[in-house]
């Protein structure tokens, strides 16, 4: 029978010994990630705990330390499981592309917590749009956070020339087209 995480954490005290404070913690976390705001701040800091909280919750990052939150292999393992967990990281990592790139991977509603100079990177964007395929509301959801001029006609206009073309696109991208009511698929790449 599950316990109620709030006995977990009352019983839980900081003074106990580390290995069973921590396995109290974890047991707490198992059922209630928001159980991080009773945690000590230096189990907030302890990187294995704070890992594994960050997989059982998205928001589990906001409690994390600053140093945390600032470090680019934790933040990109967090955003690999929860891609909205990228609203928790640093101003920086929020500007950093490889993070942002696996952050929309995961959900194409990350976009809106990415910087302004991602949300107007065309290969950002399309991710985005791309990771919310299964649905076009979702699709259209993320698009609401790229750039004006990409909303707006550009990125659009942009996947309109490739077509033209002949471009052979990955799904992500074709997916996107289909999104902007293009007239179907692209056309197979000529033989000549």
């Amino acid at each position: 029978e599950a316990q109620n995480w709030r006995a977990l954490m009352h019983a839980a005290a900081p003074d106990m010994k580390p290995a069973a404070y921590r396995a109290a913690v974890l047991a707490a976390l198992e059922q209630n990630g928001g159980a991080l705001a009773y945690v000590s701040d230096a189990l907030k800091g302890d990187r294995s705990l704070m890992a594994a909280a960050v997989e059982l919750n998205e928001d589990a990052l906001a409690y994390a330390t600053d140093a945390l939150r600032n470090d680019r292999a934790f933040v990109r393992e967090a955003v690999k499981h929860h891609g909205l967990a990228l609203r928790y990281a640093s101003a920086a990592l929020k500007g950093d592309r490889a993070i942002v790139a696996e952050a929309v991977k995961q959900n194409g509603m990350a976009l809106e917590h990415a910087s302004a100079a991602l949300q107007a990177d065309e290969e950002i964007v399309m991710e985005a749009a791309g990771s919310s395929a299964g649905s076009s509301a979702a699709s259209s959801g993320a698009l609401q956070f790229a750039s004006p001029g990409l909303r707006d006609g550009g990125l659009k206009d942009r996947v309109e020339q490739l077509l033209r073309r002949g471009f052979t696109c990955p799904e992500s991208t074709f997916v996107a087209t289909v999104l902007f009511a293009a007239k179907g698929p692209p056309p197979p790449p000529s033989m000549n």
